[in-house]
């Protein structure tokens, strides 16, 4: 691009100067479309114009690049994450990038109970810019589970990821604020709250990774919240007799479409297929909630082994294999499936 600056531009960008701080205080109003713009480090002021322009914030790149450079204000452009409406106004653009400090435009990310890792890749990239792919990258980085272990030694070290551990709550994080750095401030909230709950989980001579991998199978599960304590004890009740699982939601964790398991689906050879293995599956298969968690450590006393999808999102509970037929075939004509 032509950074090429007219004469007349040079006195005319000076008088701006002014006029930007008068326009911005006064009558400096936001759009009602905003983006998410990245300034890297070192960028340069024709950089950073060919950046607004390509966000479509900038409608006047040759004006700005002109007013950037003969005012000195590019010396003041600060690396990180910005915060614009499109198309922005001039005065806007010269406001956020030279006077105000890096991380004060934070976005507000909210990580949904019950997602999985790549639900939360997602919605990480989608709110602060950060490649899917380079989150899950850090999220499997043994050296950064290693780490959190040395803080947080009922981490495990030989975690291959950190599924369930990124703790499902509303953030705060500055642009430009780095994939570590997000997930280290997830974990610390689970670590924060697990505190109340690990005298419970050591009577019960429980681990945090066990609790967090049945946890997430109830939260996957139940719909209602009064239903996790039950649906938690029929677990307990089947870990204790040595029964398996059979619970839908880890073959749908290795499944690629992450349908409805099917017959032949609950003969896939997993070690997260909890039809064919007993006990608890390798690792959690989401985030689960605090109620899950407490469900798992709290479960109700019931004497059920057995349960089956209801209408409206709830569940038959069965105490028998006889009965649990029954139900499911009750299921089969309610929900047509």
């Amino acid at each position: 691009m032509d950074r090429s600056i007219p004469r007349k531009a040079l006195l005319l960008s000076l008088l701006m100067v002014c006029g930007v701080w008068l326009y911005g205080v006064f009558f400096l109003k936001k759009g009602r479309e905003e983006v998410r713009v990245l300034i890297p480090e070192g960028a340069k002021a024709s950089q950073v114009v060919d950046l607004l322009e390509e966000k479509g914030v900038l409608a006047h790149p040759v004006l700005m690049y002109a007013l950037l450079r003969t005012s000195g204000l590019d010396r003041r452009i600060r690396a990180g994450g910005y915060v614009f409406s499109r198309p922005a106004p001039l005065a806007e653009i010269v406001l956020n990038l030279a006077f105000r400090p890096r991380g004060v435009y934070l976005v507000r990310i909210t990580i949904p109970e019950g997602a999985s890792l790549r639900r939360i890749a997602r919605i990480v990239e989608d709110s602060l810019l950060i490649p899917a792919d380079t989150f899950l990258a850090r999220a499997r980085d043994p050296h950064l589970i290693q780490s959190l272990h040395r803080k947080y030694p009922e981490i495990p070290d030989t975690l291959p990821h950190l599924e369930g551990y990124l703790y499902p709550e509303t953030y705060h994080f500055a642009l430009g604020v780095g994939a570590r750095e997000v997930i280290r401030t997830m974990v610390e909230e689970l670590m924060r709250r697990w505190k109340a709950y690990k005298p419970r989980a050591d009577s019960m001579g429980w681990s945090l990774h066990q609790v967090l991998t049945l946890a997430s199978i109830v939260e996957k599960e139940a719909i209602w919240e009064d239903e996790k304590p039950i649906i938690a004890g029929v677990f307990h009740n089947r870990l204790r007799r040595g029964m398996p699982l059979a619970a839908d939601p880890t073959i749908k964790y290795v499944l690629p479409t992450g349908k409805r398991p099917s017959f032949e689906d609950v003969e896939v050879l997993s070690p997260y297929n909890t039809y064919r293995n007993p006990g608890l599956p390798p690792t959690p298969i989401a985030s689960p909630s605090e109620s899950s968690i407490r469900a798992v450590l709290y479960p109700a006393d019931v004497p059920y082994l057995y349960f089956v999808a209801a209408p409206g999102g709830r569940h038959f509970f069965a105490r028998t294999f006889r009965e649990h037929l029954r139900y499911k075939a009750l299921s089969k004509k309610l929900l047509g499936w």
